[in-house]
């Protein structure tokens, strides 16, 4: 039997509802609006893909509303160094950086997720991106690593 998470994020709120025996035979994402749905298998690696998955909802949570204090503190310390180049050495500096930036994302969905050789986890998936009033559908692919027992974002692109 496996076991799916699915995550609803919307501006205001956040729902989560597990579902019980679920049939698909890989990582399965589904569409829904303004919704991030990520679906995992069980299998030896459930425990670090779960701590994985429950920080990369925290950061599309916080994206969507535009907490960038606390995503800053969600970064690797590879990540924090690549922003030092960008003269943003904390939380306030990146926030102004993001404000600056007048991109406000929603919409997240994963479309797959696996670890890595190293250990990492990686996803990929879109969400949508408004800025200056246009809006864009735009691919995303995620890293994280696990510091210190805590998961981080090492790499974001988009």
């Amino acid at each position: 039997m496996q076991y799916c998470r699915v995550l609803f994020v919307s501006l205001a709120l956040i729902l989560s509802v597990d579902l019980m025996g679920c049939r698909q035979s890989k990582s399965v994402a589904a569409q829904t609006k303004d919704a991030v749905v990520i679906a995992t298998r069980t299998g030896n690696s459930d425990s670090m893909l779960l701590g994985a998955e429950q920080v990369i909802r925290r950061f599309f949570d916080l994206e969507t509303n535009q907490k960038y204090q606390d995503i800053y503190d969600l970064f690797s310390t590879k990540r924090v160094k690549y922003y030092r180049r960008f003269h943003v050495n904390n939380r306030i500096q990146y926030e102004a950086l993001r404000r600056d930036s007048e991109a406000v994302w929603a919409g997240f969905i994963v479309d797959n997720q696996k670890q890595d050789g190293t250990g990492a986890v990686n996803f990929t998936g879109h969400a949508t991106v408004e800025e200056t009033g246009v809006i864009e559908k735009v691919s995303f692919k995620a890293r994280l690593v696990n510091e210190n027992g805590e998961w981080k974002i090492d790499k974001w692109e988009y």
